[in-house]
């Protein structure tokens, strides 16, 4: 997969993809981590979920907004849940 496609990937996530967070991230207890999931079909792995971390930082200053960082995208390890499909794992591409 390309970065862009990637990147356009995660600009469609909507709530449904959702699976957890704010949850402190391993590797600075400070930030917190969101985790979304994404179904894929035609890859060139087939039909896949991928798991999706993504963290927010604040930069210094009054007014600067925060900033967006993808932090992990790659295949999911293990099926995801999604609590906003009714607790549901994954399928679908999501939507909104």
């Amino acid at each position: 997969m390309t970065r862009r496609a990637a990147l356009d990937e995660i600009t469609r996530l909507t709530t449904v993809n959702y699976s957890s967070g704010p949850a402190a991230d391993h590797s600075d207890p400070s930030k917190d981590v969101w985790v979304f999931g994404q179904v894929l079909e035609g890859t060139e792995l087939g039909t896949v979920e991928v798991y999706i971390k993504l963290r927010l930082t604040q930069p210094a200053g009054a007014g600067r907004a925060a900033r967006g960082f993808v932090w992990s995208f790659h295949a999911a390890e293990r099926p995801l849940r999604y609590p906003f499909r009714g607790g549901g794992r994954g399928g679908g591409r999501g939507g909104g």
